[in-house]
């Protein structure tokens, strides 16, 4: 038998902002600079439009910045990786068990990556019993395709040890 797992799908994706999130947010900003012209003169108001976008930007692309992927050598959620030796399956989960996962998730033993934008998550059960986590929950635009390319490659991975 091969000592390498065969190829599988991999599944790479950003959590950007949804384009809502921007438009509410930059009115919002734009709400105060009108806010603010009206009470000071042009100068401050050009400033305060220009500090206001600016700040909203940051926030927005720093906000939606994670990103979720799969690679050869393990799963990798915004700023945190594990190896596929200690992932053991994956699981795809609707909107209804979504918020059943993370109600159950936010009293600890779980790491999570989740956005509010983004309603169906992954639940990624973990193999190794020194991880203080039981497992992970991760935001996905396309949680069966993430669940699928997480649980193959487990598969894949407990095919090469055994």
């Amino acid at each position: 038998m091969s000592s390498t797992p065969p190829e599988a799908p991999h599944h790479d994706e950003r959590l950007t902002v949804p384009v809502m999130w921007w438009v509410v947010l930059l009115f919002l900003a734009l709400t105060f600079v009108v806010a603010v012209w009206a009470i000071l003169d042009d100068a401050w108001a050009l400033s305060t439009l220009v500090v206001s976008f600016g700040l909203v930007t940051m926030f927005l692309v720093s906000y939606g910045r994670p990103r979720v992927r799969t690679t050869d050598a393990g799963l990798e959620a915004g700023g945190a990786s594990i190896e596929w030796r200690y992932l053991s399956g994956a699981t795809a989960l609707d909107v209804a068990q979504s918020r059943e996962a993370l109600a159950v998730a936010a009293g600890g033993g779980s790491w999570m990556l989740v956005r509010p934008y983004l309603t169906r998550y992954v639940r990624v059960d973990l193999a190794d019993p020194a991880d203080p986590y039981r497992h992970w929950l991760l935001s996905s635009r396309d949680p069966r395709h993430l669940a699928a390319a997480i649980t193959r490659r487990c598969n894949a991975e407990q095919v090469v040890h055994d």
